[in-house]
C-alpha cells in the first residue's frame, strides 16, 4: 500500500460559521439531547477517478466514497444531506431508510444517477479536488473533507478509520477497514521547458520532474508513453510539427499522469486551433472509435488531452473523454466528435470564455461538428448553413447554442475546419437558465418520437393529451394551450422551419419547460446542415403533416384550428 499525505489535509480543519442566536441555542440543545451517533459518522475513504477498482451493481465504475460509523449505535441515514458544494451543504438528501451499523462501513456512489438506487447520490466527484460533506436532517454539519488533485484508481482516506490524518492509498478498501499505509509517494508530473505553441524554427525542449531519481519516458507521435518508451536523457529537438508526451516513473511508486504539448513548427492558421492528443489506438484499429463509428455509449469513449490555441497563444489544456458524434453522418470520412469533461479525467468543467457574446463560460460537453452535409464530404458543402441558421434564429429571438469555427488537428495532423459548439443537454439548460437539475423537463425530438433528456414526461404527456383531445377553436381551450406553450416562441420556430426548409427539425429540435405554474414549453434548434436546400425540400409542409417524419406537427395542427393563432402565424 502506498500513500502521500497532503499537508493541507493533514491537520484538523476549522470552519467558522455565523449563526443567529436562536438557531445556535437550538443547535446546542439538539446536540445535547441527540444520541451518541451524531458526530460519529465520518467520510472515511473516497475515490474521484475510478477506472477499474470497483464497479457498482450496474457494472459501472463510478466515483464513490465510504462512510464509517465510529459510534456504538446504528445510524439511519434517512433525511441526511450530502454535498460536494460547501455553499450548498443540503444539495442532496436521502429520502429512504438506509442503515449504517455501529463500527461498520457503507459505500455510496457519487454518480449523479439516483434512479439506480438509494446508495446512488445526485452528484459526482471531481478528481481535480473539491469538498464532500454530510449533514444531519437538522442541517447540522457532521463531517466534511477537502481534497486536491486525485489519481486514477488511487483512493484517499483516513488512517486510522475516523481519524484526522489523510492519505492516498494505492490499494483501496471500499466498505472495509483502511490498512496502515507504507511511506512512499506518487511520482511528480514531468514539466516541459517550452509550452505548446507555434514556432518558425525548430525548438529544444527539456523535461524535468521533482521526484528524485525518477525517470522520464516520452513519445513524439501521439502514442501514450510508458516505461518502454524512449528514455529522456537530454533536450529533445523538435524540428517538425509534433506532439511531445511524457510520463515520469520510479520503481515502487505510482507513475505520474501523462503530460503532453503540441508544437507547430513552420505552420500557421488564421482560425483558432483545437489540438486533440490521444493514442492512435484510441481512434484506429479494432477498438478505435474512428474505425468503429457506429458504436455508441461510454464503453466507446476514449481518453484524450485537448489544447486550444487562439492567435497562436495557448489558452488552455484539459484532459477529457472523446466519442464519435452524430447519427447518419458517422459513416462519412470527416466525422464529428463530442468532448466530455468529467472528474474521471481531472477537471469536472472546462472553464473558459470560448464563445463571443455567450454569458456562459463553463462547459461539461462540447461538440466538434464536421458539417455533415454542409462539409467538404458533400458536393455542395459550405460549412455555412448551420452557423447562418443559428444566427438568423437567434436574431429573431430564438434560443440557440453558441459556436465558433476552428481548425482541428489530431496528434498534430490537420483534420479540417470544424465548428466548436455547445452541446444541448441538461448541463446546457442549467448553465444558461440557472435552474437546478430537478427544476425543469428537457425533451429532444427524434424520428421515432420524443426522447427524455432530463426531468419526466408527465407535463409533456399532459400537453399532448390536451392538444389532441380538446377543441382549440374554443377560446377557453386555446387560452389553456397558451398557458402551456410559449406560443410566440413556437410561431417563431415554425416561421424559421418553413422559410429555411429546416426539414430535420422533427429530429433536431429540443423542447424544455421550467417546473413552475408559469413555466411554458420553449424550443431550441439543432442539426441545421440541410437548411436552405429549397430545390430538394421545396414542398415541405411543417404545419399540418402528421407521419413518421413530421410527428411533432400535432402541436401546430390543432392550434391552427384557432383563428387567433392562425392569424398570428400568417402575420409572422
Amino acid at each position: 500500500m502506498l500513500y502521500f499525505r497532503p499537508l493541507q489535509n493533514s491537520e484538523k480543519q476549522t470552519t467558522i460559521m455565523i449563526f443567529d442566536f436562536p438557531k445556535l441555542i437550538f443547535s446546542l440543545i439538539f446536540l445535547f439531547l441527540s444520541t451518541v451517533s451524531i458526530g460519529q459518522v465520518f467520510i472515511n475513504e473516497w475515490m474521484a477517478s475510478n477506472s477499474s477498482t470497483i464497479a457498482d451493481e450496474f457494472n459501472e465504475y463510478d466515483d464513490w466514497f465510504e462512510l464509517y460509523n465510529a459510534g456504538s449505535s446504528p445510524i439511519n441515514l434517512n433525511g441526511y444531506y450530502f454535498s460536494d458544494n460547501p455553499n450548498n451543504p443540503t444539495k442532496f438528501q436521502i429520502e429512504e431508510d438506509l442503515l449504517l451499523d455501529a463500527n461498520e462501513y457503507l459505500l455510496l456512489w457519487a454518480d449523479d444517477d439516483v434512479d439506480q438506487g438509494i446508495n446512488h447520490l445526485g452528484f459526482k466527484l471531481s478528481s481535480a479536488g473539491e469538498v464532500i460533506s454530510i449533514s444531519s436532517p437538522q442541517e447540522i454539519l457532521l463531517d466534511s473533507i477537502a481534497f486536491s488533485n486525485q489519481f486514477t484508481d488511487v483512493s484517499m482516506g483516513r488512517f486510522e478509520d475516523g481519524g484526522s490524518d489523510i492519505f492516498f492509498f494505492s490499494t483501496a478498501s471500499p466498505g472495509s477497514e483502511n490498512e496502515m499505509p507504507e511511506e512512499t509517494v506518487i511520482v511528480q508530473d514531468p514539466v516541459f521547458s517550452v509550452s505548446g505553441g507555434f514556432s518558425s524554427e525548430a525548438i529544444s525542449v527539456e523535461l524535468i520532474t521533482e521526484t528524485e531519481d525518477a525517470q522520464i519516458h516520452f513519445t513524439l507521435d501521439g502514442s501514450a508513453p510508458n516505461s518502454n518508451s524512449p528514455l529522456y536523457t537530454e533536450a529533445i529537438q523538435v524540428e517538425e510539427t509534433s506532439i511531445l508526451r511524457a510520463i515520469a516513473t520510479k520503481e515502487g511508486l505510482l507513475n505520474s499522469p501523462i503530460k503532453s504539448q503540441s508544437y507547430f513548427i513552420e505552420q500557421t492558421y488564421s482560425l483558432p486551433v483545437v489540438s486533440i492528443i490521444t493514442d492512435p489506438n484510441n481512434l484506429f484499429g479494432p477498438t478505435g472509435i474512428y474505425d468503429n463509428p457506429e458504436e455508441e455509449g461510454s464503453e466507446w469513449e476514449r481518453f484524450s488531452q485537448v489544447q486550444y490555441f487562439k492567435n497562436e497563444n495557448l489558452e488552455f489544456t484539459i484532459d477529457c473523454g472523446i466519442r464519435i458524434q452524430g447519427g447518419s453522418s458517422v459513416v462519412l470520412p470527416k466525422k464529428s466528435f463530442r468532448l466530455f469533461f468529467d472528474s474521471e479525467y481531472g477537471e469536472k468543467w472546462l472553464e473558459y470564455p470560448l464563445f463571443e457574446g455567450n454569458e456562459v463560460s463553463r462547459f461539461r460537453n462540447l461538440v466538434l461538428r464536421s458539417g455533415y452535409d454542409d462539409s467538404f464530404t458533400q458536393f455542395e458543402g459550405t460549412l455555412l448553413r448551420e452557423p447562418l441558421g443559428d444566427k438568423l434564429f437567434a436574431e429573431s429571438g430564438g434560443f440557440v447554442s453558441h459556436s465558433e469555427w476552428a481548425v482541428l488537428t489530431i496528434n498534430g495532423e490537420f483534420w479540417g475546419i470544424y465548428e466548436i459548439r455547445e452541446s444541448i443537454n441538461d448541463h446546457f439548460i442549467e448553465s444558461h437558465k440557472g435552474w437546478e437539475e430537478d427544476e425543469y423537463d428537457l425533451i429532444r425530438f427524434k424520428r421515432e418520437g420524443p426522447e427524455l433528456k432530463a426531468g419526466s414526461f408527465e407535463q409533456w404527456n399532459a400537453l399532448e393529451s390536451f392538444l389532441e383531445n380538446n377543441d382549440l377553436t374554443d377560446s377557453a381551450n386555446y387560452a389553456q394551450a397558451e398557458a402551456m406553450i410559449d406560443v410566440e416562441d413556437l410561431i417563431n420556430l415554425m416561421a424559421f422551419v418553413n422559410n429555411s426548409s429546416y426539414l430535420s427539425w422533427t429530429w433536431g429540435v429540443s423542447t424544455f419547460k421550467e417546473k413552475t405554474p408559469e413555466g411554458k414549453w420553449q424550443f431550441i434548434i439543432w442539426d441545421l446542415d440541410r437548411i436552405f436546400n429549397f430545390i430538394q425540400f421545396r414542398s415541405i409542409n411543417s404545419y399540418t403533416s402528421v407521419d413518421s417524419v413530421y410527428w411533432p406537427n400535432f402541436i401546430t395542427s390543432g392550434l391552427l384550428e384557432n383563428e387567433i393563432f392562425r392569424n398570428r402565424m400568417l402575420n409572422r
